[in-house]
């Protein structure tokens, strides 16, 4: 008996090695398999490791962080709420899970969640930014805003309370102030071209399509070799009726991109709406003999209506 408690005694360390050195080569393997773009694969290493450690914290952190990516927040949600109980202290799985939460429609389980982050770190401005969001999508849109304000004065760039703020602002009707926040918001993350591209596309989703046309203005000053800007402008110019300077737009448009398809159309409907009728039959079979199916929501409406329209 003596001899068998010895052998045992010795085993057991030696058992408790090879089971943390298994687990070891299936956490580097489950990382390099995702990293080369295998997640079936890496997922199947990372479930026999749950299978020996349920508690393991990086193999739950990485399990949610590939469910994460694929699109599906809602199968991140299980092996986060393990890793939180594994490592309680963990800041970062708290966020990650109000993230996952929020993007599976909870956002008033999120709230929980980001709280009990915020009692561990009650300046932390991706936790407060996050909570306003949670806030604002359960409703609560004065506390969303508080929220937003307090992440804003720790972190005045941050780019998600600056967004949270202005879709607050806009829900309670305060559309300047929400246009202001909306700006600072995209002059963090954009500049020159892009981030009057961007502006205009904010003010013409509004309505306001003759400030979006002095943005896209503005863009094309700063590159007039960008298709992109000259399409928007003449969209925006279209719909105030200023049917030549939108005409104009579309043509610089595709003298910068000629495989611009989208201006091809667009060129359609002006010169439909000038009674240019040759011009605009030749300008929608461009765009008909080019767009990618998966461009037309029904091609053959299209091609009939081009037939109606110039039979």
């Amino acid at each position: 008996m003596g001899k068998r408690r010895a052998l045992i005694a010795a085993i057991g360390p030696l058992l408790l090695i090879a089971s943390c050195s298994s687990i070891g080569r299936r956490m580097t393997q489950a990382h390099e398999l995702y990293e080369q773009g295998n997640a079936e694969q890496a997922l199947h290493e990372l479930d026999a490791v749950i299978v020996e450690r349920p508690d393991h914290v990086g193999a739950n952190t990485l399990i949610a962080r590939i469910h994460a990516d694929a699109g599906a927040p809602d199968k991140a949600i299980p092996p986060l709420k393990r890793a939180i109980a594994a490592a309680p202290e963990r800041i970062d799985l708290r966020l990650d899970l109000g993230r996952s939460l929020i993007g599976s429609g909870l956002p008033q389980e999120a709230i929980g969640v980001l709280h009990s982050a915020l009692a561990l770190a009650p300046e932390n401005p991706q936790a407060l930014a996050l909570c306003g969001h949670a806030h604002l999508l359960s409703g609560l849109v004065k506390d969303s805003i508080g929220f937003f304000n307090q992440a804003l004065e720790i972190a005045p760039q941050n780019v998600m309370a600056l967004q949270g703020r202005a879709d607050a602002l806009e829900r309670r009707g305060e559309l300047a102030r929400s246009l202001e926040t909306r700006r600072r918001a995209l002059e963090v993350e954009h500049e020159g071209a892009d981030l009057e591209l961007e502006w205009g596309d904010e003010l013409a989703r509004l309505g306001k399509n003759a400030e979006a046309a002095d943005a896209y203005d503005l863009a094309t000053a700063e590159d007039p070799f960008d298709a992109r800007g000259w399409h928007r402008r003449g969209l925006a110019l279209a719909e105030l009726g200023r049917l030549a300077e939108a005409r104009e737009a579309f043509l610089t448009a595709l003298e910068a991109d000629p495989g611009m398809i989208e201006a091809n159309e667009a060129l359609a409907d002006v010169y439909l709406a000038m009674g240019e009728m040759e011009l605009a039959e030749e300008q929608l079979k461009l765009y008909l003999e080019n767009a990618p199916v998966e461009m037309l929501a029904d091609p053959e409406y299209q091609r009939s209506k081009l037939d109606r329209a110039f039979r």
